[in-house]
């Protein structure tokens, strides 16, 4: 009798270890074949557009403007210094987010109405506004496999006359996690994805990869 009662024990537990395993496999078929068609087209999200006007009269500074949508994930102040950097690889002059933030204090002047950025720009002598905001952005966890991803856009507009002198969208996307091959795998897996859910690297460096791959569309005009 006891005997028989270890053995159907010793069945069950196999066959929950089998549907684990194939389970993990089917998991891990998936993940493996999302993360290959992500990998055909890295890039297959960034757009980009100049105007002939850009090229009539090119920027010889730019004001990063404050982002729209920046919460959880990302940070506005993240966004704003990896764009001021890129920037700087491209025009001559770049006013940093924290230089604005001052000058606008002293200024009492709103950002996000255009008259006031009108004026701030003829102030500063600061010829082009740099516009973004977040078009997308996702943090999707699970014990085994977590995604972050995050969608920007941003556009170069003349302050004088608000011509948008240059548009670009990028994407990106990290993700971490591997399928338990079975049971006893299950908690490195968990450890791993938990790992990358709260690791703050992850996120700056995606942001940085956006920042320029989104900017490297524009002209070097630094004369």
């Amino acid at each position: 009798m006891i005997k028989g009662m270890r053995l159907r024990g010793y069945l069950h537990a196999g066959m929950l270890l089998l549907l684990a395993t194939t389970a993990a496999g089917c998991l891990g078929a998936n993940h493996r074949a999302a993360f290959e068609d992500q990998a055909k087209q890295p890039n297959s999200h960034d757009r980009h557009r100049i105007s002939s006007a850009f090229y009539a009269d090119p920027p010889t500074c730019i004001v990063v403007l404050p982002g729209d949508g920046a919460d959880g994930l990302a940070s506005a102040e993240q966004i704003e210094g990896a764009l001021s950097r890129q920037l700087n690889g491209r025009i001559g002059r770049v006013i940093h987010p924290r230089e604005r933030r001052r000058q606008v204090r002293n200024l009492a002047v709103d950002l996000h109405h255009q008259p006031d950025a009108r004026q701030f720009a003829a102030i500063t002598n600061c010829s082009a506004l740099l516009r973004w905001s977040i078009l997308d952005m996702g943090n999707y966890y699970t014990p085994i496999w977590s995604k972050k991803s995050l969608t920007l856009q941003a556009e170069l507009i003349r302050a004088n006359d608000g011509i948008i002198l240059w548009r670009g969208t990028t994407a990106a996307v990290r993700t971490s996690g591997d399928p338990p091959l079975s049971l006893i795998s299950l908690p490195f897996a968990a450890y791993k994805t938990a790992r990358f859910q709260g690791n703050q690297d992850e996120v700056a460096s995606m942001i940085d990869d956006i920042a320029r791959r989104l900017i490297e569309s524009l002209p070097d005009v630094r004369g």
